[in-house]
């Protein structure tokens, strides 16, 4: 859960979604329903649509719960799947025949949880670079005739970039690292580091690189940027909606809007869009890059 102001980061996914619930008014409904299996079909549909994809839903057939795959390919004697777009329950084999014996608990909402998160992720994502994490890495190791090194994972995006160079000879107990120049990023698949005086360290040698990264959950996020992700996926969600509503041309609303007016969800939502780029902007980091530096810099 949230704690007092200030202490927002290191917020787990479930707290995000619950902060869009909140702004949303979107909260879970409880839904359980049953069916009557005729021992023969291996799907059944949901009778009260848009199931959520949460912890609470739950399969339980003549007394014993299903298990629950997250992949229709994973769907197997024993388990089940459920596609919860369409509400289709598909079994690895078919329930025993009889009446009321399929309990399906599940809440109803407007977003479920995975959509919500995918939003917030995609947010997460479009920070990058203009709101960056700073990330310090020392896998890397001096080796004998070796000039060029893997970069770790994070630069198989072309936009991360290496703000500081550090070495720090063997034994590491009683040195430190000290700057380093002479190095540059050479773009590819993988991506390498180039160290054209590699050769003038001892093999073994520590790199220490400090670079410029895509935060890679929501969790990793300082407490000055948390909103940023909501602001977003409330853009995203509100405008995405509209495609299910009546068109404005005078066609009846659809009936799960609340009778708001064609177009509303659609302009709420380049609301919530204009308000994340203006935050955004605010928020923004200088990137900069590897620049000489003085061996005798501390």
């Amino acid at each position: 859960m949230s704690g007092p102001w200030g202490s927002e980061g290191n917020l787990d996914d479930s707290d995000y979604i619950e902060r869009m619930r909140e702004l949303l008014e979107d909260w879970p409904v409880q839904a359980d329903e049953q069916a009557s299996a005729n021992g023969a079909q291996t799907k059944l549909k949901l009778q009260r649509l848009k199931p959520n994809d949460d912890d609470y839903f739950t399969v339980v057939v003549n007394g014993f719960e299903v298990p629950l795959v997250s992949r229709q390919g994973d769907v197997a004697a024993g388990n089940c799947y459920c596609e919860f777009n369409t509400g289709t329950l598909i079994f690895g084999t078919p329930p025993p025949a009889g009446t009321n014996n399929v309990m399906i608990y599940h809440n109803q909402v407007r977003w479920r949880d995975g959509a919500i998160r995918n939003a917030l992720y995609d947010g997460l994502a479009d920070l990058f670079p203009v709101v960056w994490r700073n990330a310090v890495d020392t896998s890397i190791t001096m080796r004998v005739l070796t000039w060029d090194y893997q970069l770790p994972s994070d630069f198989s995006d072309p936009r991360v970039k290496i703000r500081r160079i550090g070495i720090r000879e063997i034994p590491a107990s009683t040195n430190r690292f000290r700057p380093m120049n002479c190095a540059w990023q050479v773009y590819g698949n993988p991506p390498l580091l180039r160290i054209t005086t590699s050769q003038f360290f001892t093999p073994g040698a520590t790199l220490q690189l400090e670079y410029a990264a895509p935060f890679r959950s929501l969790a990793d996020l300082e407490p000055q940027a948390v909103q940023l992700p909501i602001y977003y996926a409330m853009g995203v969600l509100l405008a995405g909606k509209e495609s299910q509503r009546a068109r404005a041309d005078g066609q009846t609303v659809a009936a799960d809007t609340n009778a708001q007016p064609p177009q509303y969800q659609q302009n709420a939502g380049a609301w919530w869009m204009s308000l994340y780029r203006q935050k955004k902007a605010a928020a923004a980091r200088t990137l900069g890059g590897l620049r000489p530096t003085s061996v005798y810099a501390t």
